[in-house]
């Protein structure tokens, strides 16, 4: 009986840290990028406290663009482009 649920939990842990590791990695891009960029990278932008939606980051004149959504961990996440 507790194999099944312990298979559970052990799952859940796994999709949480996928879902975490996700928004850690949302400044990986090109090595390219900041060839298009005004300045140097800023990493100063967060979903924490954003509700779901599409930002412009204006530390970087709104050339880097993030899409905050809710995880599995109940964190926000983000992902650039």
């Amino acid at each position: 009986m507790y194999k099944p649920l312990l298979s559970v939990a052990i799952a859940c842990v796994f999709v949480a840290h996928q879902a975490v590791s996700q928004s850690e990695s949302a400044y990986q891009f090109p090595a390219d990028a900041e060839a298009y960029l005004d300045a140097p990278l800023s990493t100063t932008f967060t979903c924490d406290g954003q509700p779901y939606g599409y930002y412009a980051d204006v530390d970087n004149n709104c050339k880097v663009s993030f899409f905050c959504r809710a995880t599995i961990a109940w964190e926000m996440g983000m992902t650039s482009f």
